[in-house]
């Protein structure tokens, strides 16, 4: 996922969990209805962000490179 696509909000987008540490996660989707640092929750199912990669309308985005707070990742390194 290239450095800007991180940085856009993911609530309100559609995602689908491409892959995970989880079998049986694999091909869940709908709306990304809230995130944290450490989780992100789809359709009121919350799924720990470190297990999943999801595909978000396009972009392709390994849980594991966006476990910070929503402000955290939008704002980046900016002072």
């Amino acid at each position: 996922m290239r450095g800007a696509e991180k940085r856009k909000p993911l609530i309100g987008r559609h995602a689908r969990i491409t892959s995970s540490t989880n079998p049986t996660l694999t091909g869940k989707e709908g709306v990304i209805t809230d995130e944290t640092k450490n989780t992100i929750t789809i359709d009121d199912k919350t799924f720990i962000k470190d297990h999943v990669t999801l595909n978000v309308e396009g972009d392709i985005i390994r849980g594991k490179d966006i476990t910070k707070t929503p402000t955290e990742r939008i704002k980046g390194n900016r002072p």
